[in-house]
Parts: C-alpha cells; structure tokens; sequence
C-alpha cells in the first residue's frame, strides 16, 4: 500500500509539475507571455526545490510520512487548480513557486517513507520504482494537457491536473499509516542543532550531494537539447526527435527499477559501485554522442539515446536510496532536502551553459564533451565514499 501511494503521489504531483510545458503555446497565445517569461514559470518550480529542500526535510522528519504526504500534494493540487486564474507573470510565478513547495515535500516524505518501509534488500528497487511516477507523470501531463487545452481550454489542463492533487492529497491522509517506530520518532523528537549539524557535516553524505552536481547537469542538458541536436547536428525531424526523446526518458524509468534490483538483489544492498557505473557510463556515452557523424543510421542512434538515458536519467533512485541509508531513518528528510539542493545546483547550471556553448561555438561536441568530461571527473568523489558507514 504505502508504495502504491508514494508512487501515485508522485505522479500526480509531477504531472502538476510538468503542466506549464505541454500548455505553454496555448498560454502565450493568450496571455501574451513571452518564451523567457513562460521560462520563468518552469524556474519557479527549481527556486522552490532549492528554497524547502533542508527546511522540507526537517518537517518530513518532525511530522512524519502520512501528514507530509497529505500536505505536499494538497499545496501541489490546490495551486495549480488557483493557475486558472493567472493573468500577470507574477501571478503565475508565484502560483508556480507554491506548487514547487508541495512537489519537493512530496519528493522528500515519498523517499522517507521507502527508507524507513523497506529492507535493504528490496530499498533501491521500492525506490527506483517510486522515481518512475517522474517519468509517467511527464509523459502523461504531454499526452493529456493538450488535448483538454484544444478541446475546452488551457485552464481546463490546470484545473484537472491540481484536483487529482487534491483527491490524492485526501487519499494520503486517509489511507497512509507510519510504522510505530517512525512514528514514535516523529512525535517525541524535534531535530535540534546537533542532529542537523552532524547531518550536514557527515563527510558521506556532502561527498554523494557534490557528484549529483554534474549528473543532473548532464541529464537536465541532454533531455533540454536532445531534441535540437538530432534536428540541427543529424537534420532530424522534429517529430522523429521527439520520439527519440521519449525513448531516452523511458529508457530512465526501466533503469530505476532495473538499477534498484542489481543494487539489491546482485550486489546485496551495495549502492556505491552501481551509483559508480552510472556517471562512467554517462561520460563515456556523452562522448561517443558527441562525435556521431551526420549520416549515423537511425537504430544506432535510437540505441546510443536509450543506452544514454538509461545511466544519465536512471541514476535518481540509487542516489536517494543510498544518502537516506547514510543519514539513517530519523534524518532521512532533512537528508535528501540537502542533496536535492546539489541536483537542482546541476539543473539549473546544466542547460543554460550546454546552450551557451552551443551558441559561442556553434559545435555540440564541445557541449557533449562538457557533460561527459564533468561527469568522469566526479568518479573520484564518489570513490571516496565509505558505504560501510551506513547507518541503515
């Protein structure tokens, strides 16, 4: 049941996530926003990650899986229901910077409740499995929103996505129950400097928060250009790129799962050498990308993008599996609040550069070559990770 809901939860909020993307033409047709101005909006959403990612964690550890679950996904629903009334871009940019509030709590009380629930024989595939909600979410917010925009409205897309938030908000606080243990926990202690500064300090954890950098660079650039690239580097259509581009992402969302199980099952709850593969394969991928002649047949590049996505976005559930094994369950939120803060670094760095060099050099190689060389150089902070100081 609870990875039934965290799952569901997650979906729902990443559709509520996503939802300005599939919408945005319809939104600066009628509103008038410009293409920097919708930008802003999608920004909103990573300034809320960076802003509640420690304080997100903090309230998950202090109130627990169930009320957390409940209040992430209500704040997500409730205002992108309230999007339907926009008509300025601050409207609209604060409307979206509350919602990023509830999508990063529910991020971090979905994780929580995978650490504390399950094994670790069977934690990072619970938790690659939860991390495929991002994947479906997406896909599912670019199959529908559009539709309900060309046959209603824009704001109908807005106003469906935010009241699944809702119903799953009442669902989460009906249905989610904590362990007692957890429970316990949440109700009879309130983090005080010390946990918290040992927390942010343990050596471990600000070494996998650190590598996160370049590996959410390299897959925020790569799913931003993927598209562009295959157009003007390989004279793809849009529509075949596009295609492509969901190729890549579910390639990520099998990787979750697939990952979680060799990190499991193969290697008995060992996270780091499987984390380890990732950012090699992710480096050695982006180079043999880059240096792809115009010409490369379409199935070697349909392969190249799908063993790209497979590394380059599967990555997700291994990180957030094994900083929650490192804090131990009762700092498990603040924990993953303060590794979020590094992706979002990578995030929001990755694709404005990899499109500034694009632009100052007019060659995608050097872009790619980026990505793949930051990605190898942080092998060697993630070697020096000591798994074996687990505490779960």
């Amino acid at each position: 049941m609870i990875i039934t809901i965290s799952w569901v939860a997650y979906m729902v909020v990443s559709i509520c996530r996503f939802s300005v993307a599939p919408l945005a033409p319809f939104i600066v047709d009628e509103l008038r926003f410009s293409h920097a101005e919708i930008g802003l909006l999608t920004s909103a959403v990573w300034l809320a990650y960076v802003v509640c990612g420690v304080p997100g964690g903090l309230l998950v550890d202090r109130f627990g899986i169930r009320f957390s679950t409940a209040l992430g996904v209500g704040v997500a629903g409730t205002s992108t229901m309230l999007f339907v009334g926009v008509s300025t871009v601050i409207e609209g940019f604060t409307y979206r910077f509350i919602s990023g509030l509830g999508s990063i709590l529910t991020l971090l009380t979905t994780t929580v409740a995978v650490i504390v629930w399950f094994s670790s024989r069977e934690r990072a595939t619970m938790m690659g499995l939860k991390q495929t909600g991002v994947n479906i979410g997406g896909i599912l917010a670019g199959l529908l929103l559009p539709s309900l925009a060309i046959y209603y409205s824009w704001r109908a897309g807005f106003l469906v996505s935010g009241g699944l938030g809702v119903i799953v908000s009442i669902f989460a606080f009906l249905f989610i129950r904590e362990l007692p243990q957890r429970s316990k926990i949440a109700e009879t202690q309130m983090p005080t400097g010390k946990p918290i500064g040992s927390t942010l300090r343990n050596r471990d954890i600000v070494l996998v928060s650190v590598s996160a950098i370049p590996i959410a660079w390299a897959e925020q650039a790569g799913i931003s250009f993927v598209v562009l690239f295959l157009a003007e580097a390989h004279l793809i259509d849009v529509v075949t790129g596009g295609i492509l581009l969901s190729l890549l992402l579910g390639s990520g969302a099998v990787a979750r799962v697939v990952l979680g199980i060799v990190s499991d099952r193969v290697l008995r709850g060992r996270r780091k050498n499987t984390f380890l593969l990732c950012y090699v394969l992710t480096g050695i991928f982006s180079v043999m990308i880059a240096y792809t002649p115009l010409g490369t047949p379409l199935w070697m590049l349909a392969i190249l993008m799908a063993f790209w996505g497979f590394v380059a976005v599967g990555w997700g559930g291994l990180y957030l599996t094994l900083i929650g094994e490192l804090a131990g369950a009762e700092s498990t939120g603040l924990a993953a609040g303060f590794g979020n803060l590094f992706v979002c670094m990578g995030a929001m760095a990755g694709p404005p550069i990899f499109g500034f060099i694009v632009d100052v050099t007019g060659s995608y190689p050097i872009a790619w070559d980026v990505v793949g060389i930051l990605c190898l150089a942080s092998i060697p902070l993630i070697r020096l990770v000591r798994e074996e100081r687990k505490r779960l």
